[in-house]
């Protein structure tokens, strides 16, 4: 499959698909329907010909002016282009631990829901910014996962005894005078208050982060709630601007924590994608 192009389709493009053009469930496109019919009367009746290409070029100039058919030729090559950081995304997924994949899945499917049942009257624009809203929700939750899985083994590698031990020394050297026993037992009190500091801060950021996980999910829940429940949905665009400035206070702590670089580094660009209505549509 050829790459869509960066800048995005062209009028050859959108000529392109339009010759093409499918409308769900048909197999076969009507264009190319009807030009086989009118090839077939041009040999009865050679003005048949001229007629075919006549309504072929009003066709394609009808198909090609619909900004419904166009919005679906832009999702279609974003898509295309997009693939790439989409694997990528997938990859990580697949990465994480069963039960982490099963907690990812869960909220996957409610935004799913989120897009697929906004209101029919809410204009496409709408729509589609949700949706991006919600693909970037799915990235900060994989990252938050992937952080936990660090700071899960940062705790599991620590050692529980050096609280007890930091106190033990420090009684010690309130009984050893100067010299470089106590210069040596300093430094050692020095190391075990950084390893306890350390214990510490890892045990704050993993609090953070199992709360922010909770939240988004409720927050994901509360969406998912609203466009399911007729006549609750008066809220919905204040809530979405709420988990939208929630989602950037996530992602600028996760780029504030030097552990997780490599947890976070492809969260820019690898972005899972979501079910969007009419993506399932046939443009070539």
């Amino acid at each position: 499959m050829p790459d869509a192009p960066p800048h995005g389709p062209g009028l050859a493009d959108y000529v392109k698909a339009a010759f093409h053009f499918r409308p769900f469930g048909m197999y076969v496109a009507p264009n190319w329907v009807a030009l086989g019919v009118a090839g077939l009367l041009g040999f009865v009746n050679p003005g048949f010909w001229l007629l075919g290409l006549a309504g072929e070029g009003l066709y394609l100039l009808a198909l090609v002016q619909n900004a419904r058919f166009r919005a679906l030729v832009d999702a279609h090559h974003a898509a295309r282009r997009d693939a790439p950081a989409v694997a990528a995304a997938e990859e990580r997924i697949a990465a994480l631990p069963p039960e982490d994949r099963a907690r990812y899945a869960r909220v996957r499917a409610a935004c799913d829901t989120i897009v697929s049942e906004a209101g029919p009257d809410e204009p496409e624009e709408a729509r589609a910014d949700r949706a991006r809203l919600l693909e970037r929700l799915l990235a900060v939750l994989v990252d938050l996962l992937a952080a936990r899985r660090v700071l899960a083994r940062a705790r599991a590698a620590q050692d529980p005894t050096v609280p007890a031990r930091l106190d033990a020394l420090r009684i010690r050297l309130a009984g050893v005078g100067p010299g470089e026993l106590r210069d040596s037992l300093a430094d050692q009190a020095d190391v075990l208050a950084r390893r306890a500091d350390a214990a510490d801060l890892a045990e704050a950021r993993a609090a953070w982060v199992d709360a922010e996980l909770g939240r988004i999910e409720d927050h994901v829940g509360l969406l998912r709630d609203q466009v399911l429940l007729p006549g609750d949905s008066s809220r919905l665009g204040a809530d979405v601007d709420r988990l939208t400035e929630r989602l950037t206070a996530a992602d600028r702590w996760l780029n504030e924590q030097r552990a997780f670089e490599d947890a976070h580094a492809d969260a820019p660009s690898d972005v899972p994608r979501l079910r969007r209505p009419g993506a399932d549509r046939a443009v070539r």
